[in-house]
Formats: C-alpha cells, sequence, structure tokens
C-alpha cells in the first residue's frame, strides 16, 4: 500500500512537471548483475507486461574505468555492458517488437 501510495504521488508531481516516463520498467532489483540470460529475461517480462512504453535499468560500464574504483557495490558492470551490446539482447529487442528510445521520445505526461 505504502509504494501504491508513493507511486500515486509521484505521478501527480510528474504530471505537474510534464515530464515522462514509462508504463514499465525493471532492472533495478538486479543492478549490477544482469548477464546475458537474466536481461533477456528481464526483456521477456517487459513485452509480457503488454505496457506500451518499458526502460530496462542497466549499469553497464567498462572492465578497466578508473572511476569504478569509486564504488564498492561488486556491480557486474562489464557483464552488463557486453550484455547490452551482443546480437543476442538485439534480436531479442527486436523480435519482441521493442523500438528503442530515449525519454525524449514518450509522449509528456507519461504513456
Amino acid at each position: 500500500m505504502t509504494v501504491r501510495r508513493l507511486a500515486r504521488r509521484l505521478e501527480k508531481q510528474l504530471r505537474e512537471r510534464n515530464w515522462a516516463w514509462t508504463a514499465s520498467a525493471t532492472g533495478l532489483d538486479g543492478a549490477g548483475s544482469m548477464g546475458l540470460s537474466e536481461m533477456v529475461a528481464a526483456v521477456e517480462r517487459l513485452a509480457s507486461s503488454g505496457t506500451p512504453s518499458s526502460e530496462l535499468a542497466s549499469h553497464p560500464g567498462l572492465p578497466d574505468d578508473p572511476e569504478r574504483v569509486r564504488y564498492r557495490w561488486n556491480y557486474m558492470w562489464d557483464v552488463e555492458y557486453e550484455a547490452l551490446c551482443s546480437e543476442t539482447i538485439r534480436v531479442a529487442i527486436d523480435e519482441l517488437g521493442f523500438r528503442l528510445g530515449t525519454f525524449a521520445d514518450l509522449p509528456r505526461a507519461g504513456l
């Protein structure tokens, strides 16, 4: 109940500011630990939601990025980077009917 109440309040604030947001999202709960199979499964879950827009959150990074030393989260940034760049995820995205875009592609006040 608390999450729904917070979500309604946030949606109201987004509408007041005329900001865009997606209708569904996934990935935050698997932050920094999505390999290719987990990412494909996440995209499949988004597709099964039937919503008109979706967001896949990830934390990609290169293995030799010096900025990574600041974080002690044990994220597999390079694994997520490789998964995002793979032909397999691109094929899954295409086959499931997604069109890649940015928040600028979403209508204002959400969809």
